[in-house]
């Protein structure tokens, strides 16, 4: 099997990962469904996925309870560092 089949392959097996996790509620809340369409992306050769991710701005009430839930971090200089450095 060559290089170019096993890629093709983990691309395929991503894809089909993708629509069942996004097609199933319970797992949609368990799985980050934006990191992994970006994921699958990249490995298709899109190298630039990031800068089409769209951000949201919230209460600092919404953002508090997002944080402790795990679901968003506060957008400091060091955070965004990181995510830039994430999506690169």
């Amino acid at each position: 099997m060559t290089d170019h089949t096993k890629q093709s392959n983990y691309v395929a097996t991503w894809k089909e990962l993708f629509g069942l996790i996004s097609k199933d509620p319970i797992l949609v809340q368990q799985f980050d469904t934006g990191r992994i369409f970006q994921h699958i992306a990249q490995l298709m050769g899109a190298s630039d996925v990031g800068r089409f991710v769209k951000s949201r701005i919230v209460s600092d009430q919404q953002a508090l309870q997002g944080a402790q839930q795990g679901n968003m971090i506060p957008a400091t200089p060091e955070n965004l560092q990181q995510m830039v450095k994430d999506f690169s």
